[in-house]
């Protein structure tokens, strides 16, 4: 599905402090950890691996030619540690426009040395098809031996390498029974999209493509910009705690009252609510299949609504509809229809994107929010402290800004990507979100006093 400007790749930017005066932490040292973590730990050697006598999806199997070289990778730099760093960003911007090498294991670490006071920089690369935000919690988890207070634990397990006359049994079963899971996945689909007597108003649930268009729905370019906004979890949960509503809600709140400011500062800001796609794992669930098992739905942004207490209330409502409609239908659907990809998608998505439809047809989402997963204590890289971990992901055509969100410490992090000739000013969206943060919190204390 990927084009020339669209990659399904999640990236991470990591801040570590080496331990102090120890004197013994450096790239190679950090390359011998790793390479002793890649032996222990599948997602790291294998590769997909498609032959032509595979009739299915490609296989996951352990690379014979892997080399830590090419995915671990050195750049010194100078900079600050702050949302917004000039230097640091764009540069991590520019590693998150290259596309990845497909025939190898899909992740790069880039080990960017050294910002003020000894901290390193580890800018990460995964392709989305290895892992989905409860994976690559996961696997974070395994890679630093974190502690999570609320992350599921779901592993990735080594099946071994699989052989000619597997893939090629299973390949051709599958491929067998594609013509009747097609017709069930039809009929299952137009029942539920009938189901209009318990769909609840377009005030609360949002309908496909009613989407406002704002100057980053747009086609992509194949560059990337990025910037983050490191959040107090206290302060939030405060906030959470007296709306009795939940962290996820709140956030959701938080990005559209600072997409307020930003459309309005670029006199862009429309007189609806914008509309963004929530991705939800569905790990457990029946038939789900592959690595990234995952769904979604659409909920509001009220951008629209001026008075705070008045949008979170609002935010509160859409977001508690929207989740129960989708829980409802039945939470697989999109990823259900998945087993269906093939080579036809990325032609398809190719020429869509050549042709520039996106800035033709209605808006289907404005962007995508994603809470990747969190609660992550005591993160170690090699015996270095993780300080923060600041996830971003793919963004689409006809919405160029992806936002996402987790928690490490105390810490809530959130990371905001998008195409810079789109959002130039990516980083003053990310300093809104601190700023409504501490207005909201000032204003819920105020209400309980």
């Amino acid at each position: 599905m990927e084009t020339p400007t669209h990659f399904n790749v999640g990236y991470g930017l990591m801040f570590i402090e080496p331990p102090a005066g120890s004197g013994m932490f450096s790239f190679e040292s950090f390359k011998g950890w790793l390479s002793g973590r890649c032996d222990e730990i599948a997602t790291y050697r294998q590769h997909a691996y498609k032959p032509w006598w595979n009739f299915s999806h490609p296989v996951w199997r352990p690379d014979p030619n892997f080399d830590i070289d090419n995915h671990l990778h050195y750049l010194k730099i100078s900079g600050r540690r702050q949302a917004g760093d000039g230097e640091l960003l764009t540069l991590c911007g520019h590693l998150a426009s290259i596309p990845m090498d497909l025939t190898r294991p899909l992740w790069e670490w880039w080990y960017l040395d050294s910002l003020d006071n000894g901290t390193v920089a580890m800018f990460t690369k995964v392709h989305e098809s290895c892992i989905d935000g409860v994976q690559g919690t996961t696997l974070t988890r395994q890679t630093t031996g974190a502690i999570s207070n609320d992350s599921p634990e779901i592993l990735i397990r080594d099946h071994g390498t699989p052989g000619t006359r597997e893939i090629f049994v299973t390949g051709l079963l599958e491929r067998a029974s594609r013509p009747a899971y097609l017709v069930a996945q039809i009929w299952r689909t137009a029942a539920l999209t009938l189901r209009k007597n318990q769909k609840p108003s377009s005030d609360l649930l949002p309908r496909a493509f009613t989407a406002p268009r704002t100057h980053f729905n747009r086609t992509l370019t194949a560059n990337r910009n990025l910037a983050y906004a490191r959040l107090d979890l206290k302060a939030v949960k405060a906030v959470k705690n007296h709306y009795r509503t939940t962290v996820n809600t709140v956030v959701l709140y938080l990005v559209a009252s600072a997409l307020r400011n930003y459309l309005l500062c670029a006199d862009d800001l429309p007189d609806g609510p914008l509309v963004a796609y929530i991705p939800k794992a569905v790990h457990g669930a029946p038939g789900v299949e592959g690595r990234n098992q995952t769904s979604g739905f659409l909920t509001y942004l009220h951008t629209e609504v001026v008075d705070a207490e008045q949008r979170m209330s609002k935010t509160i409502a859409s977001a508690s509809t929207s989740r129960s409609y989708f829980e409802s239908l039945g939470p697989t659907l999109i990823s259900d229809w998945a087993r269906f990809s093939s080579p036809l998608w990325g032609k398809g998505l190719r020429l869509y994107s050549r042709l520039r439809l996106a800035d033709k047809h209605k808006v289907l989402q404005s962007l995508v929010i994603s809470n990747i997963g969190g609660g992550l204590i005591d993160l170690d890289l090699g015996g270095a402290r993780v300080v923060d971990l600041i996830p971003f992901a793919s963004i689409y055509d006809g919405s160029a800004l992806f936002v996402g969100i987790t928690s490490v410490n105390d810490n809530l992090d959130i990371g905001l990507i998008g195409c810079p000739e789109y959002t130039p000013d990516i980083g003053y969206l990310a300093e809104q979100l601190s700023k409504e943060l501490d207005d909201i919190a000032i204003l819920s204390g105020r209400a309980e006093e």
